[in-house]
């Protein structure tokens, strides 16, 4: 969802949505609730597909999103996607090189970087 919010080619908009005349746009986005059809969807970030028995996809590798990404995108996923800008632009949040950095924040932003990398590799073949 946040590599969606963050790195993809939505149609949804918030400036669009918080008009007080889309009240059936902000239905089929799912911006309150979850809409009556996927929005999009992405590989399941539990299991990507190994995992038969996944509670979060069913076992069908693929996650079925009914919410509004940016309805729905926790701060510390914001937080992070930030950091991977930053990263990009060779400025980290601790003084010195990468391995000064936490390891839960090494962890989460190459989790985020390999997230964008897949995002952008899927949509750019015109993918999901």
């Amino acid at each position: 969802m946040a590599a969606a919010a963050a790195w993809g080619k939505l149609q949804a908009s918030c400036k669009v949505c918080r008009r007080s005349d889309s009240v059936e746009l902000r239905k089929a986005w799912g911006c309150d609730a979850d809409a009556p059809a996927p929005i999009f969807e992405d590989d399941c970030v539990r299991c990507g597909g190994s995992d038969p028995d996944c509670g979060r996809c069913d076992g069908h590798g693929t996650e079925r999103a009914l919410r509004c990404p940016f309805a729905v995108v926790t701060n510390i996923s914001a937080r992070i996607i930030d950091y991977v800008g930053l990263v990009e632009a060779s400025i980290l949040p601790v003084a010195g090189g990468w391995e000064d950095q936490s390891a839960t924040f090494t962890r989460a932003v190459r989790f985020a970087m390999g997230k964008k990398a897949e995002w952008l590799a899927a949509h750019a073949e015109g993918g999901r």
